[in-house]
């Protein structure tokens, strides 16, 4: 495997992204001492990114010398998380700002897509907050749907519509995968600020 193709692979399996060396040129416990790190989430309060997020700002402030205050912010600024990310590959950070992103994003950028003014094989991504191997992901309709089964679904009676975020988000990614492969019948309603509004919707 080669170097290129080893980091394009990295960059595939991983959520969070680390912007700033800065960190790295001084001593390890004197950076972050003092300092405030922003977790960026590039979706409304409530949903799986921004739950996440705030449940990782709790634990890993006891693993960062110097014991900086965390605090996370919410900026759901469309695009499902490439506004962000074309915004962070355009700056020069000093090493304490963090970004949620979905995890389509750098295939987004590998497949050439217009909308994309990011290089992921630049950015620092540091990690997951799950394993992969034993995801689970679920369509939820709402109780009072008639629709009950997997099957129900793959006939399209009665209609069924489902809420995402848009391009780049992982809900509108598996829902057009579960589409085309699973041959369920539905409508995507794209636009959402965030899984909280889909849920309520």
């Amino acid at each position: 495997m080669t170097k290129s193709s080893r980091a394009i692979r990295n960059v595939c399996g991983v959520l969070l992204l680390l912007w700033g060396a800065a960190a790295h040129a001084q001593s390890r416990n004197s950076f972050y001492a003092g300092k405030t790190i922003s977790i960026v989430v590039p979706f409304a309060a409530g949903g799986i990114y921004d739950t996440g997020a705030r449940l990782l700002s709790r634990h890993m402030v006891r693993h960062i010398a110097g014991s900086p205050s965390i605090i996370v912010q919410n900026q759901p600024s469309g695009g499902g998380g490439i506004d962000l990310a074309n915004r962070l590959g355009t700056i020069t950070g000093d090493g304490t700002l963090i970004a949620t992103l979905p995890r389509g994003l750098p295939q987004f950028a590998m497949t050439g897509d217009p909308s994309i003014r990011f290089d992921p094989l630049k950015l620092t991504w540091l990690g997951s907050l799950s394993a992969y191997a034993d995801d689970a992901y679920l369509l939820a309709l709402n109780s009072t749907h008639p629709v009950k089964t997997a099957e129900q679904l793959r006939t399209g009676m009665p209609s069924v519509r489902i809420g995402a975020i848009s391009a780049g988000s992982t809900n509108l990614t598996l829902a057009l995968v579960a589409r085309e492969t699973l041959g369920f019948k539905y409508d995507i309603v794209r636009g959402y600020p965030g899984a909280s509004a889909i849920n309520l919707a």
